[in-house]
């Protein structure tokens, strides 16, 4: 679990993987482009695996803002140098009711949807 990769961190980062598998891969997700502390010593143990194969049945829990962590994992750049370049580039915010922008809304779900299928998705 995501949980005990982040209580033993320590241990498992000290050998040499060839390969890892993720189960509920969509857990693997950013805050404002911040991970919390389980995706980030997940994220930091899997780095320097060379192979690296992540499973989910729900790619984006709540929004497809969630796909940064996974894809740039895989493929690192290829939605931005960064969360924030990622969400500047694809995310079209909405208004709220109370006059608050609402992440979410892909503007350009044709073009994202290409290249996630074209280079990360089997």
């Amino acid at each position: 679990s995501f949980t005990m990769v982040r209580n033993l961190h320590e241990n498992l980062s000290g050998r040499g993987w060839v390969a890892a598998v993720v189960d509920e891969s969509h857990s693997l997700r950013l805050a404002k482009g911040r991970p919390c502390v389980s995706t980030r010593a997940l994220l930091d143990l899997l780095k320097p695996v060379p192979r690296v194969l992540l499973l989910s049945g729900t790619p984006c829990a709540s929004t497809f803002l969630d796909i940064y962590a996974q894809v740039d994992l895989l493929c690192p750049g290829i939605l931005g140098s960064s969360w924030s370049e990622f969400a500047h580039a694809y995310d079209d915010p909405t208004l709220s009711a109370q006059g608050h922008l609402v992440s979410g809304h892909c503007r350009r779900s044709w073009q994202l949807g290409l290249l996630i299928h074209e280079t990360v998705m089997i």
